[in-house]
């Protein structure tokens, strides 16, 4: 299946104002990287959301605007085996909009937000316009920009984490 992708770094006042007033229901992704290149990542989730938790295995290839996305079910067990060894882990809260085409990442320890939208076509995608669809809602765009990659901004979290850890040791 076809990845056409837009990922733009939000106003976090806007964003939770957004999710607060359209009552956004949350849904709390770990995303763990098991190979990344240029052309290839391959990752694996866990979803937790009122209906319970599920787990998820997606190839990505290419890059750029459009690339072939696979996402498929896999078990709690081949989750976890999947994890063992891996480049790196985000945890965001992600809530979905626009019949699930559109959504708002919140990144807790980051406390940053991104909003990505999804297109059926490159020119859509091309002519998207956040500011007339979500006025106030985006501050940049930020596709393709490597800084704010998820794998990026899991090993970020995980360098705060442990500067927090160490603060609280030297307490």
């Amino acid at each position: 299946m076809l990845e056409i992708e837009r990922k733009f770094l939000a106003n976090i006042t806007y964003a939770r104002y957004f999710i607060n007033k359209n009552n956004l229901q949350p849904k709390h992704l770990t995303q763990t990287y098991l190979e990344k290149s240029k052309d290839k990542e391959i990752r694996v989730r866990m979803i937790k959301s009122e209906s319970g938790i599920s787990y998820t295995k997606t190839v990505k290839l290419g890059n750029g605007l459009i690339r072939e996305e696979n996402e498929y079910e896999i078990s709690e067990e081949e989750y976890n085996s999947d994890i063992s060894e891996n480049l790196g882990t985000v945890v965001k809260i992600r809530y979905y909009m626009n019949d699930d085409k559109d959504c708002i990442d919140y990144y807790p320890i980051l406390r940053i937000a991104t909003f990505e939208a999804e297109f059926e076509s490159e020119e859509e995608a091309l002519a998207f316009d956040p500011e007339i669809v979500y006025p106030g809602l985006t501050v940049k765009e930020i596709s393709g920009d490597s800084t704010y990659s998820n794998l990026k901004l899991g090993q970020t979290q995980l360098h705060l984490a442990k500067l927090q850890n160490l603060e609280n040791t030297l307490k």
